[in-house]
């Protein structure tokens, strides 16, 4: 087995792990991955880990470390491959995410929207790559409160996702979740809400329990729940999508200390002051 052979096994069956949100384990096979090619010196293989590792920094919440990572290794791959290159534009959007994340939201916005029109220069026809532009596009306009244009892109990516996946894939389910997120704070709850147990209902005919798709879509069912009153269906939701993170992320990511706080909030709201203290 050659190493150029054996670092891209072990990248393969980190990405699975990654796509299982087993990030310890994939981060254990990275590192091996990492070590056989950098005594090759394989450089495009080095990039591509090295990406990898950013989304897992990105994934625990560790955005600092993830936009210096990922960076380092757009310097490098702008050094190898120039800088109108496919995984160029990849590794942008990568980059654009965790600025969305740190609400630099001008900055991601501006990111997505040139790594669309460098894709469509690529490709020519709406591909796969572009779903992903238009998802970073569409959650930046959510964040900004700009819902419709939000829903809108969102359309797009999830029309071009259903030309390469099934609608019930993975990928799909996301930017239904994003879209009904999107309905929820428009008030039009009702349309939310269906998309939202259409959701629900997908997951639990896959089997999938320890994800964070379907914690965030949790958490939105428990805050329909909390905007029409119905308290303990929200708590139970908010519990749920608690649950999972804590599993997939531990005890101290981001995502867990926000479903705490909405569960303090529900609490709250119910009079329930002393369990909402602890």
């Amino acid at each position: 087995l050659s190493s150029d052979i054996h670092s891209q096994i072990l990248l393969s069956i980190a990405r699975v792990h990654i796509k299982s949100w087993k990030i310890s384990e994939a981060s254990r096979y990275l590192e091996r991955a990492l070590d056989i090619a950098q005594q090759d010196e394989q450089s495009l293989r080095i990039l591509d880990i090295k990406r990898e590792m950013g989304m897992i920094l990105f994934y625990q919440a560790k955005y600092t470390e993830a936009l210096d990572l990922l960076k380092r290794s757009l310097a490098g791959a702008i050094g190898t491959l120039g800088d109108d290159h496919p995984w160029v534009v990849s590794v942008l959007l990568d980059i654009a995410f965790i600025y969305e994340q740190q609400w630099s939201l001008n900055e991601a916005l501006r990111l997505g929207k040139e790594a669309l029109v460098s894709q469509k220069r690529f490709f020519k026809t709406n591909t796969y790559h572009m779903a992903k532009s238009y998802d970073l596009i569409g959650s930046v306009y959510s964040k900004q409160g700009n819902y419709q244009d939000a829903i809108k892109s969102f359309d797009k990516s999830l029309g071009i996702l259903k030309k390469y996946r099934h609608k019930k894939h993975m990928d799909c389910l996301k930017i239904y979740v994003k879209i009904a997120s999107a309905y929820l704070k428009l008030g039009d709850l009702q349309k939310a809400i269906d998309l939202i147990q259409s959701c629900i209902k997908t997951f639990e005919a896959k089997n999938i329990k320890d994800d964070p798709v379907l914690s965030r879509t949790y958490l939105l069912l428990g805050t329909a729940c909390f905007y029409t009153r119905k308290f303990y269906d929200c708590i139970i939701s908010y519990t749920k999508s608690w649950a999972i993170n804590t599993r997939v992320f531990g005890p101290k990511h981001p995502s867990v200390a926000n479903d705490y706080q909405v569960i303090g909030r529900a609490l709250t709201v119910q009079g329930r002051y002393r369990e909402a203290s602890e």
